[in-house]
């Protein structure tokens, strides 16, 4: 699991979400965008993670090949917790029960992995 690229993204998140089967829940779309939240967020949360980025290269807009997620300035050590944020935030939309705690733990790891120092 390299999470290099956003099909790597989208490919891990469906495993979690349990939506590998066609027809799919989630739209690629869906899971991109909240691949994008997560660079923000992860921003917002470790700014020191992006220095030398400017907010406008911290956006993906499709699957493909060689379309890596801007990850150039990113420890891998915290690659995991962005996959985590974005299942999070795609669990958000469910209604069935038990989803709104399941989006709520992914989204804590996401935080706490991220602000975690090593020791």
């Amino acid at each position: 699991m390299a999470l290099d690229t956003v099909t790597d993204y989208v490919a891990q998140a469906r495993a979690l979400l349990q939506d590998t089967m066609s027809p799919v829940r989630y739209p690629d779309s869906d899971i991109i965008d909240a691949l994008n939240l997560s660079l923000l967020e992860a921003r917002r949360l470790r700014p020191d993670l992006f220095l030398g980025t400017s907010p406008g290269t911290l956006s993906v807009t499709s699957i493909g090949g060689t379309n890596a997620v801007p990850m150039s300035t990113i420890d891998e050590q915290y690659r995991v917790p962005l996959l985590y944020f974005v299942v999070g935030h795609t669990l958000e939309r469910d209604e069935e029960d038990g989803s709104e705690m399941r989006s709520q733990r992914y989204k804590m790891q996401f935080v706490g992995k991220m602000l975690a120092l090593a020791a």
